[in-house]
């Protein structure tokens, strides 16, 4: 039966009105919009070619997609914009985890320990070179910075301990330290490296054993003070250990330990 048309108002009704495009490679280059009878009937799925390469025929050779349905568009682009929200989430909150903080850079106090040696001169005891112990080693355990040796009974021995700053503001440094035991004296604590006993140093020791002893540091800069303590038993075999700590005043959360460890032999 001849297909009747629509009148001319209504002719226009073409082919991009049932699928999205066409082929490139299967239209050809004088294509121009095609006018459909009344009589043309919808496109029907094709079920020979699954999922998304389903095609549709216009019933002359020329094969396109089928649309996507609205109700599938409706649901299928608020859930890829949400997931790509949520990938951009995800993705500054790791950016802002693996920034470095601007506290630790800003205050970091860093304390040494080095042994100067026993008795008066640093002259008895292990033979130098003696390293020092903590640089650029922060932590409040005294871990890989502490000094252990062996100390004579009724001997004194002198450790020199170094306060730098490694933060890039000024900083003022709490020194905590060691109170001594009746076997172990805390007899003069110095400021400065001394080894041999010294006119009218500055004396800190009843502040380095009360912890209230205090520094102020720039940059890049240190300060150093002697400790000396004096084994006062007569018993071999008795150890004390004497942690000292430095803690920031720009940041209290930030300190640092030292140890020396003794034990008569």
């Amino acid at each position: 039966m001849k297909s009747k048309h629509l009148p001319n108002d209504f002719r226009q009704l073409t082919i991009k009105n049932w699928w999205q495009r066409l082929d490139s490679d299967q239209r050809p280059s004088d294509y121009e919009p095609l006018a459909l009878p009344l009589s043309y009937a919808a496109p029907v799925r094709n079920t020979s070619l699954p999922g998304p390469t389903d095609r549709a025929h216009d019933g002359q050779g020329r094969v396109g997609f089928l649309p996507i349905p609205p109700l599938v568009k409706r649901f299928l682009v608020p859930l890829l914009v949400t997931l790509a929200a949520v990938a951009s989430l995800g993705t500054s909150a790791s950016a802002r985890q693996s920034r470095p903080s601007t506290s630790s850079a800003s205050y970091q106090p860093d304390a040494w320990i080095k042994l100067c040696g026993e008795s008066n001169g640093c002259t008895v005891g292990p033979k130098p070179p003696h390293p020092w112990h903590g640089n650029n080693v922060y932590n409040a355990t005294a871990r890989n910075q502490t000094i252990t040796v062996g100390l004579e009974e009724a001997e004194g021995i002198r450790f020199w301990l170094l306060f730098q700053n490694d933060g890039t503001q000024s900083d003022t440094f709490t020194v905590h330290g060691c109170p001594g035991t009746k076997r172990f004296t805390v007899n003069a604590v110095l400021v400065g490296f001394y080894k041999n006993t010294a006119w009218k140093p500055q004396h800190i020791t009843d502040q380095f054993k009360a912890g209230t002893a205090t520094f102020k540091v720039d940059p890049g800069a240190h300060v150093g003070i002697t400790v000396n303590i004096i084994a006062t038993t007569t018993i071999q075999g008795v150890s004390y250990r004497c942690p000292v700590t430095i803690t920031s005043a720009g940041d209290p959360t930030l300190s640092d330990t030292v140890a020396g460890v003794m034990t008569t032999v």
